[in-house]
């Protein structure tokens, strides 16, 4: 059983460290504000509504529905996720906010011509790099992969994550390096703290109890 885990562990892991390394390239590659100018130009009101709900799930509320739900069956669960939020708001704050924090926004630095505004999303200019949303939703991801251990949650986790890191260059709020950074950042976040509390689990079933209660 622990064998399988720790394979279920590595696979998830590399999953999503692909997908972000994935997205570092395309940043890369993609000179930038070309990648806003793309995906906000192939606009329709039907997208416009949809991204402007989906980009929520990138929020930190988001987390509180799956920690209560395991706080009743396992608090080390909800404890996991509560600590993983944390870390990536704390990181991201300080990315944002004191190292990069003369980096500006897209409609700030592009021609208001060529943009599409979505109406009643506030867009902002400051504070860009990373993506504050990507993060959260990648963090939420990939710790919900690494507690369920099921392709369905991660499937559909992972493809949550990337709405809204899409989401958040359709509406003019992030470059594309934004949103990859981002991603990084909630995954080294949730990386961090899973490598923390995993030595607490002594069942070999992942369901971890404080070290006093062990058998």
């Amino acid at each position: 059983m622990e064998l399988l885990s720790r394979r279920s562990t590595h696979r998830i892991s590399w999953l999503f460290a692909g997908v972000v390394t994935c997205l570092v390239i395309a940043a890369l590659m993609v000179p930038k504000g070309e990648d806003v100018l793309w995906i906000n130009g192939n606009h329709h009101p039907s997208l416009d509504l949809f991204f402007s709900v989906a980009t929520h799930l990138g929020e930190g509320w988001v987390f509180l529905p799956f920690m209560l739900f395991y706080i009743r069956s396992n608090g080390w669960f909800s404890l996991v996720l509560g600590a993983s939020l944390f870390a990536q708001g704390i990181l991201c704050s300080v990315l944002k906010r004191q190292i990069f924090s003369y980096l500006t926004r897209p409609a700030t630095m592009l021609d208001h011509s060529l943009l599409h505004f979505v109406p009643g999303v506030d867009v902002h200019s400051n504070y860009s790099f990373p993506s504050g949303h990507t993060a959260t939703a990648f963090c939420l991801a990939f710790t919900l992969s690494l507690l369920a251990r099921r392709w369905q949650v991660t499937l559909l986790a992972m493809t949550m994550s990337l709405i809204v890191g899409y989401s958040r260059i359709y509406l003019l709020q992030h470059y594309l390096m934004d949103v990859a950074a981002g991603a990084a950042v909630g995954l080294l976040s949730a990386l961090l703290i899973w490598n923390f509390v995993k030595p607490l689990d002594r069942t070999g079933s992942g369901m971890w109890r404080p070290p006093i209660l062990q058998p």
